[in-house]
């Protein structure tokens, strides 16, 4: 019995099935740095709810933004309920 691998291509980073985009703008406490704290929370909670970037949704960080990409709509909405 065969199996059929899934091929994943990026384009800048992000998987091309995941259509689903969930922008987290940086806050800037000082006016210098992007506050830290949010990061860790922000990407502490893609992973207890969704398990590591891969399948389910990819990130990358952007000048402004931390960009949650994912393959479901679902998914994107219940994160974006949850952490936007």
């Amino acid at each position: 019995m065969s199996h059929k691998l899934k091929k994943s291509y990026t384009l800048g980073g992000i998987d091309v099935d995941h259509d689903y985009r969930v922008r987290i703008p940086f806050t800037y406490g000082n006016m210098t740095a992007p506050e830290i704290n949010m990061w860790n929370e922000t990407c502490a909670r893609a992973i207890e709810m969704f398990g590591l970037p891969g399948d389910k949704y990819t990130c990358r960080v952007t000048t402004s933004a931390i960009e949650f990409w994912f393959l479901d709509g679902k998914d994107a909405m219940m994160f974006e309920l949850t952490c936007g």
